[in-house]
């Protein structure tokens, strides 16, 4: 008995260390057929210099989602302390809510 197990991770921890190098690192959200985008996102974006990105209907597994973003979250947290948590969508995957 032979198992094969294949990923279709479009982002992972790796994309993300590389997202990080290039300067391009993205917040992840799965945004269904209808994305919301918040007026005052780009505040956000502008002081930390992260994007935020939202899947449309088909979106990559939650597990290779997660994994992206808490690279990012651990990036934000070195970078900026705590204080980020406070200022992030409540919608990016793998934000606990408070």
């Amino acid at each position: 008995f032979e198992a094969m197990f294949f990923s279709s991770c479009d982002v992972n921890i790796k994309i993300a260390i590389e997202d990080l190098k290039e300067g391009k690192p993205r917040l992840l959200i799965y945004g269904g057929i209808a994305p919301c985008v918040y007026t005052n996102q780009n505040v956000f974006e502008d002081k930390y210099g992260i994007k935020y990105e939202s899947y449309g209907c088909i979106a990559a597994p939650y597990d290779c989602v997660l994994e992206y973003n808490q690279v990012i979250f651990d990036y934000l947290t070195d970078k900026f302390g705590k204080k980020w948590r406070k200022e992030v969508r409540k919608d990016v995957v793998g934000i606990k809510k408070n």
